[in-house]
């Protein structure tokens, strides 16, 4: 099982994602907003990577989403806006 670490929770500009697996070379991360909407979706690289939120995110909780080779999770995030 993945080593996946997201912080900080909550958030203002940005959402670090840590992920220690060898076996995880690209890594889909999607925001989703409270109803389900995505709002932002990248593939990354195994390691730590920088998730910058846009500057027109508006506040609230946001769920994301980290999927790997068939496998995810979901973290749920409280965004407080610039």
């Amino acid at each position: 099982e993945p080593e996946i670490r997201t912080y900080p929770n909550p958030a203002s500009d940005h959402i670090v994602i840590e992920i220690n697996d060898a076996s995880a070379a690209r890594v889909q991360a999607t925001l989703f907003n409270s109803v389900g909407t995505p709002v932002l979706s990248k593939v990354i690289d195994s390691g730590p990577y920088m998730f910058c939120l846009p500057e027109r995110i508006k506040p609230g909780v946001y769920l994301l989403k980290v999927a790997s080779n068939g496998k995810g999770l979901i973290r749920k995030f409280l965004i407080c806006g610039y």
